[in-house]
């Protein structure tokens, strides 16, 4: 990931797991919420998902903590993921349904991602 930020020559650099399904629209919606905001980083989060096949998909999407609940309802989420070094801060959600935490995968965190970034590329 490193190697390609330093090759990287765009505004903006977008990072997705090759794994993960994104919305059509979603950089053109963090492009826009980022220069209307004067922003230099966005994060969006993903949910973990179970198609009608049964397999397991993950959707890469922009929300805040709020929006996480009525979307849990409207999607009917069973299980909400988030790494281990949120440990406890999304609790509240285990009303509406299990909350897990993972372990992150070794030096790889967005925390890390932002730092490099601002220092490396600014």
């Amino acid at each position: 990931m490193n190697v390609g930020m330093d090759i990287a020559t765009g505004e903006y650099i977008g990072i997705v797991e090759p794994d993960d399904y994104i919305k059509p629209e979603m950089y053109e919606t963090l492009y826009k919420i980022a220069k209307d905001n004067n922003v230099e980083i966005i994060k969006g989060d993903y949910w973990r998902f179970k198609t009608n096949d049964g397999s397991e998909k993950k959707e890469l999407c922009l929300m805040d903590c709020n929006q996480k609940i009525d979307d849990i309802k409207k999607y009917q989420a069973d299980v909400f993921v988030m790494g281990d070094d949120w440990e406890g801060k999304f609790d509240f959600l285990k009303d509406y349904c299990e909350v897990v935490y993972l372990p992150r995968t070794p030096d790889v965190s967005s925390t890390q991602t932002k730092e490099y970034i601002i220092t490396n590329h600014n």
